[in-house]
């Protein structure tokens, strides 16, 4: 990962070790962002799908409403609490 990528990166490089007993590799971090984002996705669009059926079209709105502007930046280690705010009908 490239130092100071981002607040929090030496917290990342930690945690990545801690769990995988590895140091993570220099795009960990995207990855991990895009596994992020398709749950955060899922988890809206599953807020909003009638019969508990999620669309295709759903999820594409829902991928644009998780990632864009406007919405609350949430940090890479508080997935947890962006489902619970996405559970709960928050923007993030």
């Amino acid at each position: 990962m490239t130092p100071d990528l981002f607040d929090g990166a030496d917290d990342f490089r930690d945690a990545y070790r801690q769990r995988w007993n590895d140091e993570p590799f220099d795009s960990a971090v995207y990855y991990f962002d895009a596994a992020l984002l398709t749950a955060f996705a899922l988890e809206n669009a599953a807020a909003v799908a009638v019969d508990g059926d999620i669309s295709t079209s759903a999820l594409v709105d829902s991928f644009l409403t998780v990632a864009s502007p406007p919405g609350v930046l949430r940090a890479w280690n508080e997935a947890a609490q962006t489902i619970e705010a996405l559970r709960g009908g928050e923007r993030v």
